[in-house]
């Protein structure tokens, strides 16, 4: 859901807004002669851009377009108006409002898609609703949202949010109460303002891959209008014309992923799925990106229906089956692969030099593979005795050997004998023609045999000026041996009096973090030391026989402190997605989402999780940045000023990763000159860190504000 939009100007005279129409001749749907609706397509031209770059502006038109010809051709509706009908229009939230209120309609539909990370997709759908939770008069936006929700359930098959009231969804705080010019009940001015019984539906995410994908197929369009076309028969208690719309998705079977271009035909009609060539080198130059698999057999006869469907290097489908005439007949269409398998993947790596002689060998396939057939194809040389096991669908065997000897060339060996799951004959050598060998020679290097030892620290070696509340942190060479950390690891002021506090181990890649916790501030300009026993160990085993000690001094500083967020509970939830700010730029969407996570949590304050964020880079792109904003909660409520400064623990993944504060300041004026940035800070140290910004010392980075901090301030 997107915050309420403020008033645009409009490019085209509002008279083109004025299409009311009056029924088609070819009615088969009555009941509806003393009904009409306004259908108003949310956003204008290409707002609110999704995934890969197709425009939930774009979609909402298209929509409502194909809505209003179902009523009009298949009803004896009294009159369909839309409040714009291309592309170019700008129409404001009021000029929405003026139009829809000026046409004297009985309901009005407002037709939206979502956002949010990429994983995140439903159908919700919002109804004006009082202060006290009941519905706004004049009534009907409840029940019209009901129906609409289950229908698009139904056709999109997508998980359903639900039918929420307005003052539930968004809280009773957001909700506009009634006026003389509207009847309120809801945060969107257009629902508010408007004369008539409304509803507001969300279909899916535009910032969901597979829907954003969808969304841009025009008959995808239609099978949403149709959804919201039967919610309103459903509405007025009429029942659907016969359906007979057989559809589905097309989808390679061992993979998943939708097929470009294939052709699915039944009763001599024929649907082509999209391609790069007709329609998704619109949104990427790269021709292997896009899929949506989508076909729509409209108009079929009914009764028993056989389907084929065909793509270039599968193999051919039929299948019979019985059509439903009230609603879709989804038929999902499976396509197997001729392609012959081959080996993506290995680790060890043809030729590498040293392999750890503790590591398992793993062979990755581009297709399931028959197990038996290749374990029997399967030869070493030397000998490699050991276990084997498949994951991931038996693309990937594994061979774990009892033993590896020391600075050895191994040459491993797969005959092309091996087959696939559907047994396809194995491309060995990797040339897209059935036959020939995988082989592979690697050599072994010497076994771990020393312990692992301390890279970096903080506090430094005898630092100084150490925050009373730090925390302490020794990251490691390789990861350790959980367990044998217990016991081992103490604070003590003055080099004999144990301090409390917890520990904490995290793994990050290759390497690990211990960290040291206080339960309570330190002393001032006082003698510390970490201390860690001997005895931990690596998962080599390999122990470490002495004491590490890292000594350090705090500052005579004593800090006041107030928490605005400790993203604990639900409050990591008023955070948005970063795909939801039109700010976020340059990332891999499907790599990119913030979540909380338990894993990696900061003990420093008794924590139980922390707030995550993951991402990828677009190395094609331009400009980097991720905007991760506060969206609402408690700590929206914090307010401070210039005379301090504002602190966040980073656990750091040693990255070079940038990160920076924005504020608002002038609080509370909103406006685009008020957010002021901090200064970059680089992540280039591997746990727990305190990153400050000190105010009152005026320093700020370069964005879209003035550079200096007035006023209030506010997160």
């Amino acid at each position: 859901m997107n915050p309420p939009m403020t008033r645009f100007r409009i490019a085209l005279p509002l008279v083109l807004l004025l299409l009311g129409a009056s029924p088609a001749s070819a009615q088969t749907v009555t009941g509806l002669s003393g009904w009409s609706v306004v259908l108003d397509p949310g956003h204008y031209q290409t707002a609110n851009v999704g995934i890969y770059g197709y425009s939930e502006a774009h979609k909402n038109l298209r929509v409502g377009l194909a809505l209003r010809q179902l009523l009009q051709q298949t009803t004896d509706i009294e009159a369909v108006y839309i409040t714009r009908t291309d592309d170019v229009q700008e129409v404001s939230l009021g000029q929405r409002v003026d139009y829809a209120n000026s046409t004297g309609a009985d309901f009005f539909m407002s037709i939206h898609s979502n956002a949010a990370g990429p994983t995140a997709n439903n159908v919700l759908t919002l109804w004006p609703q009082q202060r006290d939770y009941s519905e706004v008069s004049p009534l009907g936006g409840k029940p019209m949202a009901e129906a609409v929700v289950d229908r698009l359930v139904e056709g999109m098959r997508i998980p359903r949010y639900g039918a929420v009231g307005e003052c539930t969804f968004y809280g009773v705080a957001e909700c506009r109460g009634a006026t003389t010019s509207g009847k309120g009940g809801s945060r969107n001015y257009v629902q508010s303002y408007t004369n008539m019984a409304s509803e507001l539906s969300e279909a899916g995410f535009h910032t969901n891959p597979t829907q954003n994908q969808r969304n841009m197929n025009a008959d995808w369009k239609r099978l949403e209008a149709q959804s919201i076309y039967w919610a309103i028969l459903q509405y007025h208690g009429l029942a659907r014309p016969p359906v007979n719309i057989v559809t589905g998705i097309v989808t390679d079977l061992e993979s998943g992923i939708p097929i470009n271009g294939a052709l699915v035909a039944a009763q001599g009609d024929t649907y082509v799925t999209d391609t790069w060539e007709l329609l998704f080198n619109q949104f990427s130059s790269d021709p292997d990106l896009l899929h949506n698999g989508f076909y729509y057999l409209d108009g079929m006869d009914g009764g028993t229906v056989t389907v084929t469907a065909s793509a270039e290097g599968f193999m051919p489908y039929e299948d019979t089956f019985q059509t439903a005439d009230t609603t879709f007949t989804f038929h999902d269409i499976g396509l197997i692969s001729m392609t012959p398998p081959t080996v993506v993947a290995s680790m060890p790596s043809d030729g590498q030099d040293p392999f750890r002689v503790t590591d398992s060998i793993v062979i990755d396939f581009s297709r399931p593979m028959d197990p038996g057939s290749v374990e029997a194809a399967l030869e070493t040389d030397p000998a490699i005795q050991g276990s084997v096991s498949w994951v991931n669908g038996n693309r990937r065997l594994v061979l774990n050997p009892d033993e590896l000897a020391e600075r050895t060339t191994y040459t491993l060996r797969i005959v092309d004998t091996a087959y696939g799951a559907f047994l396809h004959p194995f491309d060995g050598d990797g040339d897209g023609f059935a036959g020939g060998d995988f082989e592979i020679s690697f050599t072994t290097g010497f076994p771990d045999t020393q312990p692992a030892y301390i890279t970096a620290s903080f506090p430094r070696q005898s630092g100084r000026d150490v925050s009373l509340l730090p925390v302490l942190n020794l990251v490691y060479s390789e990861p350790l041996d959980s367990l044998s950390l217990d016991g081992r690891v103490r604070l003590l002021k003055g080099g004999s009096v144990d301090v409390d506090g917890t520990t904490g181990y995290f793994r990050i890649g290759e390497k690990s973090v211990l960290s040291f916790f206080p339960a309570a501030e330190l002393d001032p300009a006082t003698a510390y030391t970490l201390e860690i026993a001997p005895g931990i160990r690596d998962l080599f085993l390999n122990e470490e026989p002495n004491y590490k000690r890292l000594n350090f001094t705090t500052g005579s500083v004593i800090e006041t402190t107030e928490p605005i967020d400790d993203f604990e509970g639900g409050a990591v939830g008023y955070w948005w997605q970063p795909q939801q700010s039109g700010s976020t730029t340059g990332i891999l969407s499907t790599s990119t989402a913030m979540s909380p996570d338990t894993r990696i949590a900061n003990g420093l304050f008794g924590g139980t999780q922390a707030m995550k964020v993951e991402f990828g880079w677009d190395t094609g792109a331009s400009d980097w940045l991720i905007r991760e904003y506060l969206g609402g909660g408690p700590a929206y409520g914090s307010v401070f000023d210039q005379g301090n400064a504002l602190r966040v623990y980073v656990f750091g993944d040693g990255s070079g990763t940038r990160f920076r504060f924005t504020v608002d300041d002038r609080w509370p004026v909103t406006a685009g000159p008020n957010h002021e940035v901090s200064p970059w800070f680089t992540i280039d140290w591997i746990g727990w860190q305190p990153v400050t910004w000190v105010l009152y010392e005026g320093e700020v980075g370069t964005w879209i504000g003035d550079g200096v901090l007035d006023g209030n301030l506010h997160i």
